[in-house]
Protein backbone atom coordinates (compact mmCIF):
# COMPACT_ATOMS: atom_id res chain seq x y z
CA UNK A 1 0.00 0.00 0.00
CA UNK A 2 0.86 3.95 -0.81
CA UNK A 3 -0.25 7.07 -0.12
CA UNK A 4 -2.86 8.42 -1.80
CA UNK A 5 -2.55 12.36 -2.79
CA UNK A 6 -4.75 14.54 -4.12
CA UNK A 7 -4.46 17.84 -5.45
CA UNK A 8 -6.87 20.17 -3.61
CA UNK A 9 -7.65 24.07 -3.80
CA UNK A 10 -10.24 24.53 -1.85
CA UNK A 11 -10.45 28.51 -2.07
CA UNK A 12 -11.74 29.70 -5.59
CA UNK A 13 -9.26 28.29 -8.28
CA UNK A 14 -6.85 30.41 -10.25
CA UNK A 15 -7.23 28.81 -13.18
CA UNK A 16 -9.54 25.74 -15.02
CA UNK A 17 -10.62 22.45 -13.75
CA UNK A 18 -8.45 21.36 -16.81
CA UNK A 19 -5.28 22.82 -15.67
CA UNK A 20 -5.77 21.85 -12.08
CA UNK A 21 -5.61 18.37 -13.15
CA UNK A 22 -2.49 19.30 -15.39
CA UNK A 23 -0.46 20.22 -12.23
CA UNK A 24 -1.53 17.42 -10.69
CA UNK A 25 -0.28 15.26 -13.05
CA UNK A 26 3.15 17.15 -13.72
CA UNK A 27 3.53 17.09 -9.53
CA UNK A 28 3.43 13.57 -8.87
CA UNK A 29 -0.72 13.74 -7.77
CA UNK A 30 -2.74 10.90 -8.61
CA UNK A 31 -6.01 12.60 -8.47
CA UNK A 32 -7.31 15.99 -8.13
CA UNK A 33 -10.10 17.50 -5.72
CA UNK A 34 -12.24 20.48 -7.75
CA UNK A 35 -13.97 23.40 -6.60
CA UNK A 36 -16.52 23.77 -9.75
CA UNK A 37 -18.30 26.89 -8.80
CA UNK A 38 -17.84 29.88 -6.57
CA UNK A 39 -19.79 29.34 -3.86
CA UNK A 40 -20.73 33.01 -3.07
CA UNK A 41 -22.06 33.42 -6.66
CA UNK A 42 -26.07 33.76 -6.59
CA UNK A 43 -25.86 31.86 -9.86
CA UNK A 44 -23.38 29.17 -8.55
CA UNK A 45 -25.61 26.04 -9.94
CA UNK A 46 -25.15 26.83 -13.17
CA UNK A 47 -21.69 27.25 -12.91
CA UNK A 48 -20.88 23.48 -12.96
CA UNK A 49 -21.95 22.86 -16.25
CA UNK A 50 -20.32 25.90 -17.90
CA UNK A 51 -17.13 25.19 -16.33
CA UNK A 52 -16.34 21.52 -16.00
CA UNK A 53 -19.59 19.79 -17.38
CA UNK A 54 -17.29 16.84 -18.66
CA UNK A 55 -15.50 19.05 -21.70
CA UNK A 56 -13.26 17.52 -24.00
CA UNK A 57 -10.68 18.91 -22.43
CA UNK A 58 -11.08 17.70 -19.13
CA UNK A 59 -12.29 14.22 -20.63
CA UNK A 60 -9.31 13.70 -22.25
CA UNK A 61 -6.62 14.86 -19.97
CA UNK A 62 -8.65 11.94 -17.30
CA UNK A 63 -8.38 9.51 -20.06
CA UNK A 64 -5.10 9.75 -21.41
CA UNK A 65 -2.94 10.64 -18.75
CA UNK A 66 -4.30 8.26 -15.30
CA UNK A 67 -4.81 11.28 -13.30
CA UNK A 68 -8.18 11.21 -12.00
CA UNK A 69 -10.80 13.54 -9.91
CA UNK A 70 -10.88 12.26 -6.37
CA UNK A 71 -14.12 14.80 -5.38
CA UNK A 72 -15.80 17.87 -6.43
CA UNK A 73 -16.85 20.56 -3.83
CA UNK A 74 -19.91 22.30 -3.96
CA UNK A 75 -23.09 21.42 -2.24
CA UNK A 76 -24.21 24.51 0.00
CA UNK A 77 -27.27 23.35 2.27
CA UNK A 78 -28.85 26.42 3.14
CA UNK A 79 -32.44 27.16 4.23
CA UNK A 80 -33.28 28.07 0.26
CA UNK A 81 -31.77 25.54 -2.72
CA UNK A 82 -34.01 22.89 -3.58
CA UNK A 83 -32.27 19.77 -3.81
CA UNK A 84 -32.55 19.94 -7.57
CA UNK A 85 -29.90 22.21 -7.32
CA UNK A 86 -27.18 19.90 -6.94
CA UNK A 87 -28.06 17.34 -9.92
CA UNK A 88 -25.71 19.78 -11.77
CA UNK A 89 -22.69 18.94 -9.37
CA UNK A 90 -23.99 15.09 -8.87
CA UNK A 91 -24.13 14.27 -12.83
CA UNK A 92 -20.69 16.44 -13.01
CA UNK A 93 -19.19 14.27 -10.61
CA UNK A 94 -20.36 11.29 -12.30
CA UNK A 95 -19.27 12.32 -15.40
CA UNK A 96 -15.74 13.10 -14.11
CA UNK A 97 -15.36 9.77 -12.23
CA UNK A 98 -15.16 11.30 -8.76
CA UNK A 99 -15.88 9.20 -5.69
CA UNK A 100 -17.22 11.76 -3.67
CA UNK A 101 -18.91 15.14 -3.58
CA UNK A 102 -18.43 17.57 -0.53
CA UNK A 103 -21.26 19.18 0.83
CA UNK A 104 -21.45 22.12 3.48
CA UNK A 105 -24.26 22.74 5.80
CA UNK A 106 -25.33 26.47 5.90
CA UNK A 107 -28.66 26.35 7.02
CA UNK A 108 -28.38 26.59 11.15
CA UNK A 109 -31.99 25.08 11.34
CA UNK A 110 -30.60 21.56 12.51
CA UNK A 111 -33.73 19.05 11.82
CA UNK A 112 -33.83 21.22 8.16
CA UNK A 113 -30.58 20.54 7.47
CA UNK A 114 -30.60 17.29 8.64
CA UNK A 115 -33.27 16.04 6.70
CA UNK A 116 -31.91 17.97 2.99
CA UNK A 117 -28.63 16.48 3.66
CA UNK A 118 -30.14 12.67 3.73
CA UNK A 119 -32.15 13.75 0.38
CA UNK A 120 -28.68 14.90 -1.01
CA UNK A 121 -27.01 11.34 -0.11
CA UNK A 122 -29.89 9.36 -1.48
CA UNK A 123 -29.81 11.94 -4.58
CA UNK A 124 -26.48 10.56 -4.56
CA UNK A 125 -26.82 6.95 -4.41
CA UNK A 126 -27.86 6.09 -8.30
CA UNK A 127 -24.51 7.73 -9.54
CA UNK A 128 -22.45 5.85 -6.90
CA UNK A 129 -20.76 8.40 -4.96
CA UNK A 130 -20.66 9.26 -1.17
CA UNK A 131 -21.75 13.18 0.15
CA UNK A 132 -18.63 13.83 2.55
CA UNK A 133 -20.18 16.44 5.23
CA UNK A 134 -17.39 19.06 5.75
CA UNK A 135 -16.39 20.27 9.23
CA UNK A 136 -15.41 23.97 8.17
CA UNK A 137 -14.83 27.03 10.21
CA UNK A 138 -17.96 29.19 9.37
CA UNK A 139 -20.78 26.70 8.63
CA UNK A 140 -23.19 25.19 10.76
CA UNK A 141 -21.00 21.71 11.39
CA UNK A 142 -17.51 23.49 12.54
CA UNK A 143 -17.22 20.57 15.40
CA UNK A 144 -16.47 17.29 14.12
CA UNK A 145 -19.44 16.31 17.30
CA UNK A 146 -21.97 18.66 15.05
CA UNK A 147 -21.12 16.95 11.84
CA UNK A 148 -20.90 13.25 13.44
CA UNK A 149 -24.51 14.00 14.62
CA UNK A 150 -25.83 14.71 11.79
CA UNK A 151 -24.51 11.49 9.79
CA UNK A 152 -25.66 9.39 12.85
CA UNK A 153 -28.83 10.36 12.19
CA UNK A 154 -29.00 9.64 9.06
CA UNK A 155 -27.75 6.65 8.76
CA UNK A 156 -27.32 6.68 4.82
CA UNK A 157 -24.37 4.41 3.27
CA UNK A 158 -23.19 6.96 1.30
CA UNK A 159 -23.08 9.84 4.31
CA UNK A 160 -19.38 10.47 5.38
CA UNK A 161 -17.15 13.64 7.46
CA UNK A 162 -14.25 15.10 5.67
CA UNK A 163 -12.08 16.33 8.31
CA UNK A 164 -9.80 19.44 7.55
CA UNK A 165 -6.91 19.26 9.37
CA UNK A 166 -6.95 23.14 9.97
CA UNK A 167 -10.47 23.42 10.55
CA UNK A 168 -10.51 20.38 13.10
CA UNK A 169 -7.48 22.46 14.81
CA UNK A 170 -8.95 25.57 14.90
CA UNK A 171 -11.91 24.27 16.28
CA UNK A 172 -10.44 22.69 19.55
CA UNK A 173 -11.33 19.33 18.64
CA UNK A 174 -9.12 16.41 19.45
CA UNK A 175 -7.33 13.66 17.62
CA UNK A 176 -9.12 10.85 19.97
CA UNK A 177 -12.74 12.05 19.31
CA UNK A 178 -12.16 10.46 15.71
CA UNK A 179 -11.24 7.03 16.96
CA UNK A 180 -14.37 6.98 18.70
CA UNK A 181 -16.70 7.21 15.40
CA UNK A 182 -17.21 4.87 12.95
CA UNK A 183 -14.38 3.82 10.10
CA UNK A 184 -17.02 4.01 7.81
CA UNK A 185 -17.40 7.42 7.98
CA UNK A 186 -14.49 8.60 6.58
CA UNK A 187 -13.22 8.75 2.98
CA UNK A 188 -10.86 11.14 2.67
CA UNK A 189 -8.97 14.03 4.50
CA UNK A 190 -8.11 17.44 3.31
CA UNK A 191 -4.44 18.18 4.74
CA UNK A 192 -3.79 22.16 5.58
CA UNK A 193 -1.17 23.46 7.86
CA UNK A 194 -0.88 26.87 9.45
CA UNK A 195 1.85 28.88 11.09
CA UNK A 196 -0.70 30.29 13.34
CA UNK A 197 -3.80 27.27 13.55
CA UNK A 198 -5.40 29.03 16.46
CA UNK A 199 -5.71 32.14 14.17
CA UNK A 200 -9.51 34.22 14.07
CA UNK A 201 -9.07 35.17 10.88
CA UNK A 202 -11.21 33.87 8.05
CA UNK A 203 -8.19 32.55 6.19
CA UNK A 204 -4.67 31.58 8.26
CA UNK A 205 -1.52 31.55 5.95
CA UNK A 206 -1.62 27.81 4.97
CA UNK A 207 2.36 26.81 5.10
CA UNK A 208 3.80 23.17 3.81
CA UNK A 209 2.72 20.26 5.97
CA UNK A 210 4.28 19.38 9.10
CA UNK A 211 5.68 23.11 9.26
CA UNK A 212 2.54 25.42 11.22
CA UNK A 213 1.30 24.31 13.97
CA UNK A 214 -1.56 21.81 13.02
CA UNK A 215 -0.91 17.93 14.62
CA UNK A 216 -1.19 17.00 11.25
CA UNK A 217 0.06 13.21 11.71
CA UNK A 218 -1.66 12.64 15.06
CA UNK A 219 -4.92 13.81 13.23
CA UNK A 220 -4.20 11.48 10.26
CA UNK A 221 -3.51 8.44 12.70
CA UNK A 222 -6.74 8.85 14.34
CA UNK A 223 -8.18 8.06 10.97
CA UNK A 224 -8.30 4.97 9.01
CA UNK A 225 -5.20 3.70 6.87
CA UNK A 226 -5.70 3.91 3.43
CA UNK A 227 -7.33 7.30 3.20
CA UNK A 228 -6.71 9.77 0.23
CA UNK A 229 -4.74 12.77 1.48
CA UNK A 230 -5.83 16.00 -0.14
CA UNK A 231 -3.26 18.53 0.07
CA UNK A 232 -3.57 22.30 0.17
CA UNK A 233 -0.40 23.95 -1.20
CA UNK A 234 0.28 27.07 0.38
CA UNK A 235 -0.86 30.38 -2.12
CA UNK A 236 1.51 30.68 -4.52
CA UNK A 237 2.46 34.48 -5.42
CA UNK A 238 1.34 34.03 -8.92
CA UNK A 239 -0.44 31.53 -11.12
CA UNK A 240 3.19 30.37 -12.39
CA UNK A 241 4.34 29.29 -9.59
CA UNK A 242 1.74 26.77 -8.61
CA UNK A 243 3.23 23.96 -9.72
CA UNK A 244 6.18 24.18 -7.67
CA UNK A 245 4.25 24.99 -4.36
CA UNK A 246 1.97 21.73 -5.43
CA UNK A 247 5.56 19.58 -5.83
CA UNK A 248 7.16 20.99 -2.50
CA UNK A 249 3.50 20.15 -0.52
CA UNK A 250 3.53 16.92 -1.95
CA UNK A 251 7.13 16.23 -0.96
CA UNK A 252 6.36 17.52 2.76
CA UNK A 253 3.45 15.74 2.85
CA UNK A 254 5.45 12.69 2.26
CA UNK A 255 8.00 13.79 4.89
CA UNK A 256 5.34 14.34 7.64
CA UNK A 257 3.48 11.00 7.40
CA UNK A 258 6.16 8.53 6.39
CA UNK A 259 5.48 5.62 8.33
CA UNK A 260 2.71 6.54 9.48
CA UNK A 261 -0.40 3.58 9.65
CA UNK A 262 3.50 1.55 8.98
CA UNK A 263 3.50 2.48 5.38
CA UNK A 264 6.67 3.75 4.11
CA UNK A 265 7.27 6.44 1.15
CA UNK A 266 10.10 5.77 -0.47
CA UNK A 267 9.85 8.66 -2.09
CA UNK A 268 10.19 10.68 0.99
CA UNK A 269 13.34 12.76 2.03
Amino acid sequence: MAHRFSLARPDNPPHSPAETLRIAMRAGYTHASLRLADLAAAAWPFLHRDRAGANGEVRAILEDNGIRVLDLEGAPIDAFSPLDTFLPLLETAARLGARHVVARIDDTERERATEAFARLCDRALPFRLTVELSCVHGSATPRLAAAAAVVGAINRPNAGILIDTLDFTRAGDEPEELRRLPKEWFHLVRVRDAASAGSTTNCPAVVLPGEGSVNVRGILDALPAGLPYALVPPRAANAGAEEGWARRCILAARDCIDGLHGIRDLQAA
